[in-house]
């Protein structure tokens, strides 16, 4: 059988899991339908074997959204998540072996709702009528496709959420991702050399600080790769040094680190900028920039933090540095609101919150050095 869906296409999904005795294999980029999660479910209650790839994105895994931990916990269930890098954008699912449902469709709303969408309906018959074969070998290619794809995975217990603080910064990074890496991969198919480097950089130019497209543009050497000669890190409450982007490190590259709130009913937090090898931060060499013709340590503060206790607040700090040598630092409280600035009552002075801070790190004698045309290792420490 064969039946093509351009309306509803909720409801026939929803049937069709109703029908589910065994197994039920998804494939699916975006999952935000709570109707067709909750039948799912329902089918892992009574014994079916749930398997579910979706993708590593704010809109799945949000905190409000879709809550794939209850899915996680049953047993016989599996959750796969698909990485930023390598993306698995397909829309198909597999019962019991036997029906396919496959099309431009995503199980969200915005699908249901606002698209122009399609599914197919497939579902395998007698395998010795000649006329249904290809629906069985098309049925049968895709659960092997679906193997595939969960055999370059991890199973995924604890499933991560995004914060709304995470979603506004992931949006950011990612807003003009695709288009750059679409110019990117043009930009690689091109014999002259220097219209394939000056459209990659016309690639990054979007966004300078999506380090991600540079990576990939130095990986298919349309740029040029350096290698950052120091450690570089911010100092801790107890003056421990968390490296940050280490020394040996070819550019571009871009690095995440947590910490947490230091003790009870923190509300500012101050983090200090150094580079060197030292374990001790304050015996490394500040990072430094001019205001006013005066030398200023660089740190980033932010103020008025919610009270909480120690370690209930997470900082998230992202550190990357481009091909050009410009290094980009971003504090962000994952799960507390701040304020952006605050008024000093002893003196009436403003203060502002400093969640961002770019320096150009070719100023600095030594911290960057050119490399070989195709760098393999890092040097050790």
């Amino acid at each position: 059988m064969i039946e093509a869906h351009f309306i509803n296409i909720s409801r026939v999904i929803a049937k069709e899991i109703d029908r589910a005795k065994k197994s039920i294999h998804i494939a699916m980029y975006f999952f935000t339908n709570k109707l067709l999660f909750e039948k799912l479910l329902q089918k892992a209650d009574n014994g079916v074997e749930i398997s579910l790839i979706i993708h590593d994105n704010y809109i799945n895994l949000r905190e409000g959204g879709i809550e794939f931990q209850k899915l996680a916990d049953k047993d016989g269930t599996s959750i796969y998540i698909s990485s930023k890098e390598n993306p698995i954008h397909d829309k198909f699912c597999i019962i019991d072996d036997c029906t396919l449902i496959s099309g431009s469709y995503n199980w969200t709303l915005f699908a249901e709702n606002k698209n122009e969408e399609n599914i197919m309906l497939l579902q395998k018959e007698d395998s010795e009528q000649s006329s249904n074969s290809s629906i069985n070998d098309i049925i049968t290619s895709y659960m092997s496709e679906y193997k595939r794809l969960t055999s370059t995975l991890t199973p995924i217990k604890n499933i991560p959420v995004y914060t709304r603080n995470e979603i506004d910064e992931y949006y950011t990074m990612d807003g003009k991702e695709y288009l750059m890496h679409d110019m990117i991969f043009e930009a690689a198919g091109l014999e002259n050399k220097e219209r394939a480097s000056k459209l990659a950089q016309e690639a990054i130019a979007l966004n300078p600080e999506n380090i991600k497209v540079q990576i990939q543009a130095a990986e298919l050497k349309l740029i040029p790769r350096k290698r950052l000669e120091h450690s570089i890190g911010i100092q801790l409450i107890d003056d421990k040094f968390l490296v940050l982007i280490k020394r040996g490190s070819f550019l571009p590259i871009e690095n995440v680190g947590h910490t947490r709130n230091a003790k009870d009913d923190q509300t500012t937090l101050s983090s200090y900028l150094y580079y060197g090898e030292d374990p001790i931060a304050s015996q490394n060499t500040p990072l430094v920039k001019k205001v006013d013709n005066n030398p200023e340590h660089l740190r980033t503060v932010i103020y008025g933090l919610e009270k909480r206790p120690k370690g209930e607040v997470v900082f998230m700090h992202t550190f990357n540095i481009g091909f050009d040598g410009v290094l980009h630092i971003k504090t962000l409280p994952t799960n507390s609101k701040w304020a952006d600035y605050v008024i000093d009552p002893k003196t009436n002075k403003r203060h502002d919150t400093i969640m961002s801070i770019e320096l150009n790190l070719n100023e600095i004698n030594g911290m960057i050095s050119d490399v070989m045309e195709n760098p393999t290792e890092e040097i050790p420490f």
